[in-house]
């Protein structure tokens, strides 16, 4: 094997992880937010089209690591910006809660590793946003008109 083959065969190696690790990444995010929130036919097809993609890439097919590297990237970016990330989910059903005492809240607050203040700075923030009114319509509505009630009784 010449030194040109050697370089070749490593760059194509180092191809091939790359895309390797971009699928599993994919398939890790897929994976993760069906954990938090089973059930998403979606993500389902998503993580299912990247496992074959998984299992049909080889070392010499050049164009279909490019492919699967570019894919799962665009792929990965879609879901992050479509998606609540894994935390907000958390943050958003610990708001939408009820519970019996104020302990018990305080309790799954301090689980999340925000201080009081900073939970509800990002609750109010999530609320704001499409993502939060796709992942929970009903509950986020209710938190937005009880927020919303609250600032007109403070103005008056």
């Amino acid at each position: 094997m010449t030194t040109e083959e050697g370089a070749w065969s490593e760059e194509r190696a180092v191809r091939y992880d790359q895309a390797r690790a971009a699928l599993l990444n994919l398939i890790g995010a897929c994976s993760g937010y069906l954990a938090a929130e089973p059930g998403q036919p979606d993500l389902v097809a998503e993580r299912r089209e990247a496992e074959d993609r998984l299992l049909g890439l080889e070392v010499g097919d050049d164009e279909a690591m490019d492919d699967a590297a570019v894919y799962a990237a665009g792929r990965l970016a879609d879901l992050e910006r479509r998606l609540l990330t894994i935390g907000d989910m958390e943050v958003l059903r610990i708001g939408c809660a009820f519970y019996e005492d104020e302990g018990a809240i305080l309790n799954e607050i301090h689980a999340t590793g925000l201080s009081q203040e900073k939970f509800y700075q990002r609750l109010n923030a999530l609320l704001d946003t499409e993502k939060a009114l796709a992942f929970d319509p009903v509950n986020v509505n209710r938190l937005r008109r009880l927020r919303d009630e609250r600032t007109d009784r403070r103005s008056r």
